[in-house]
């Protein structure tokens, strides 16, 4: 969970960066947010049900357990992000798909300062198989880093957040404001 925080706030803080710096620039935040905590929601989440369901029921087929992983490559990050702008507008398609793989880059950049003991990513994967990874801080760091960077973020887009939902829920309900 705290991984999740982790990554979500440093998406936010990286968006409220773009906003202060290009203001006239459209945000799409909700994509790249979604982006930054994808590649832990569809290749760490199932695993760890499955593996909590395993224990209750017995076992199952190795490629439930470890079909998960390409989620969380460079090369499941681009098909993701593919396949979920295909669900959008034709107008609003590119813009989605650069910042869900922005945020998943995001991602994997703060991953790969971690150490996974030895484990790392395959980034050049199916290129190649041999793993990286900086390891320069703990897997564990983040559940020290997600409340300050909560604090952090909550902070730096005090006011913006509302203006932005209520500008949004606008949009939904055909109002203009």
């Amino acid at each position: 969970m705290a991984d999740l925080v982790t990554h979500a706030c440093l998406a936010l803080l990286a968006k409220r960066g773009q906003q202060v710096v290009r203001p006239s620039q459209p945000l799409h935040l909700a994509s790249f947010v979604a982006g930054s905590v994808l590649p832990d929601l569809l290749g760490r989440l199932p695993v760890d049900v499955l593996t909590v369901v395993q224990r209750r029921v017995g076992e199952l087929p190795p490629i439930l357990l470890n079909g998960w992983e390409p989620f969380h490559l460079p090369v499941g990050m681009v098909l993701t992000s593919l396949g979920l702008a295909t669900l959008f507008r034709v107008d609003q398609r590119r813009a989605v798909f650069i910042n869900l793989l922005g945020g998943m880059a995001l991602h994997l950049l703060f991953d790969l300062l971690q150490d996974h003991a030895g484990a790392g990513y395959l980034l050049f994967y199916p290129l190649s198989t041999r793993p990286f990874e900086l390891g320069l801080l703990g897997t564990e760091s983040t559940v020290w880093w997600a409340p300050a960077l909560a604090v952090l973020t909550a902070f730096a887009w005090r006011g913006s957040l509302s203006s932005l939902a209520r500008r949004a829920g606008s949009r939904w309900s055909g109002r203009v404001h």
